[in-house]
């Protein structure tokens, strides 16, 4: 399995060593970094041989306190 977050700079590079379509690469490009407001982060999740899937990652009420967030 592989996780992609948010990137910008080497998208392209991306693109070239996971075979990432131009959607992919897109969804990698304008994932959201993780926020209180939104209370998630987004990140293209890749299962061999099954594909590429978009997912939203929420921290449990442990994990925001120990990197200084707050969850829902």
């Amino acid at each position: 399995m592989t996780l992609i977050h948010r990137v910008n700079e080497e998208a392209e590079k991306l693109a070239e060593w996971f075979d990432l379509s131009e959607r992919e690469v897109n969804w990698v490009r304008t994932a959201k970094a993780g926020n209180t407001e939104d209370g998630h982060s987004e990140a293209l999740l890749g299962i061999d041989e099954e594909g590429w899937f978009p997912l939203r990652v929420r921290a449990s009420g442990f994990e925001a306190d120990a990197i200084g967030g707050t969850s829902d």
